[in-house]
């Protein structure tokens, strides 16, 4: 039997790049580790041609339901990260989060990667900003 945790990097990553849609990565990832580090080093590579939509929060959860126009589905998603946070969308499948100190985070809800932002409270242009909105 084929050992498919020991396919060479660049032929993983050449299959990394083939999926469109998040499931598709998602399952990429759940192969063996060895394509799991892959799928997380290619978030360069294009994905989820349709957005997810994140649904409402569940109180003291840090589970997390989307759900995908193209399949009609609903996912459950493990982001302990977020509990008790607002979320909005952004580009390329981060979630752009504030919590009740309006500290602000990007979070990548597939790998778990987490940028930590300048809070609220230090955006001195942030009223011009939002009246401009």
């Amino acid at each position: 039997m084929a050992d498919w945790s020991k396919l060479p990097a660049d032929v993983l990553e050449l299959i990394a790049r083939q999926p469109h849609f998040v499931e598709d990565r998602l399952r990429f990832g759940l192969v063996c580790k060895s394509w799991r580090m892959v799928m997380l080093q290619a978030d360069s590579y294009s994905c989820s041609l349709l957005p997810w939509l994140m649904l409402t929060e569940k109180e003291e959860s840090d589970m997390r339901q989307v759900y995908c126009p193209f399949n009609q589905k609903v996912y459950e998603l493990s982001l302990p990260e977020i509990c008790g946070r607002r979320c909005w969308g952004s580009p390329y499948g981060w979630l752009v989060t504030v919590d009740a100190a309006y500290n602000m985070h990007l979070l990548n809800p597939l790998s778990h990667v987490q940028i930590f932002l300048p809070p609220l409270h230090k955006c001195s242009n942030l009223k011009s900003l939002v009246l401009l909105s």
